[in-house]
């Protein structure tokens, strides 16, 4: 389905909505909330002003929460301008906005959430787009000939983007338990090469199909993509500015900032790679905007990782010691099969 805009008109944000649809949600501390590793009936989710993962920040007890926001909501954090819509039920952190209206489901709240999200760039902690600005927020939308909103085509248009969703067999719960308390050192250095890569000091021309890699922590690393030469896919990159240590997989070839280190190895795969980028950003409070891991930095951090053993639970030890100095092996096959016991890992 083709957009054309040019018959879209600018409509009043504040003019779509009623004055008692828009409003500061009940603000709970994150501190005093009882968080729980998984989502199921006895737990809600979380909102907060992150940009990440929809605004959950985690997922709580339910238990006593008097506060519980209905879902078919849109979400606003004032002071980041962060935007989501929430399906279902929530509680919420400070600064949030909350936003009904009678047109509202999961498609238009999608589609407004892409029009709100473009407006970030005029505010910031110093100029939060609280309830005034968002009400005052101009909106090109289609209209009919009445200059009416045209919510169905809307619904339409969003729903001509939908494909469905995968279906995992796995369980939420985890089916394999970890014990990380005979986990064995390894340096990263060992377990990949340090191949030289071209890298971009800058964006290069945006005009392109290949994913550019910076030193973002959203969308998998991918912060536009460029018409640029590219390096082989199947790595995992590490960003070395802004948040630092953020780590992805690299399916598919791609372009990188001088911000990114790039991992390659013969054993590495999607689920493994998976495996091992969690265990890496667990070194990412080592790292700061004024403290680096910049030149061998990446390749020198040491980390923790299953080892393989025998029939005898002995660690197998590797006399060319490729992988350790001490000639440990990881244990790739454990990691591989932890990936595939968790929720939608089977479909991987």
């Amino acid at each position: 389905m083709i957009i054309d805009i040019t018959k879209w008109k600018k409509k009043r944000f504040g003019d779509l909505i009623n004055e008692k649809d828009i409003y500061k949600a009940y603000a709970y501390s994150k501190d005093e909330m009882d968080i729980v590793e998984y989502y199921d009936k006895n737990s809600i989710p979380f909102v907060s002003r992150t940009e990440i993962n929809n605004s959950v920040d985690c997922y709580v007890n339910r238990e006593g929460l008097e506060h519980i926001e209905k879902g078919n909501a849109l979400v606003i954090g004032d002071t980041t301008a962060t935007v989501s819509y929430q399906k279902d039920e929530f509680v919420t952190g400070d600064h949030i906005v909350i936003i009904r209206a009678d047109w509202l489901n999961e498609y238009t709240g999608l589609f407004l959430c892409t029009l709100l999200k473009l407006e970030k760039y005029r505010y910031s902690y110093g100029r939060a787009f609280i309830i005034n600005s968002i009400k005052e927020t101009q909106l090109y939308m289609p209209v009919d000939e009445k200059e009416n909103v045209e919510w169905k085509y809307i619904e339409k248009y969003i729903k001509s983007m939908f494909y469905d969703i995968p279906k995992s067999k796995n369980k939420f719960e985890y089916d394999m338990q970890i014990d990380t308390t005979d986990w064995i050192d390894f340096e990263v250095g060992k377990l990949f090469e340090k191949i030289k890569v071209k890298k971009h000091s800058s964006t290069p021309e945006i005009n392109g199909a290949s994913p550019f890699i910076s030193s973002t922590s959203l969308n998998n690393g991918v912060s536009t993509y460029v018409a640029e030469e590219t390096i082989p896919g199947n790595c995992i990159t590490v960003s070395t500015n802004g948040d630092c240590f953020d780590a992805f997989y690299q399916e598919d070839p791609i372009v990188i900032s001088s911000d990114v280190e790039v991992l390659y190895s013969d054993f590495l795969n999607k689920k493994i790679a998976l495996f091992i980028c969690t265990i890496l950003e667990m070194e990412k409070y080592k790292w700061s905007y004024g403290r680096k891991p910049k030149g061998y930095k990446v390749f020198t951090t040491v980390i923790k990782l299953p080892a393989k053993k025998g029939k005898d639970q002995k660690y197998i030890i590797d006399c060319e010691k490729i992988y350790s100095e001490e000639g440990f092996i990881p244990d790739f096959e454990y990691m591989e099969n932890f990936i595939n016991s968790i929720s939608y890992g089977d479909i991987l």
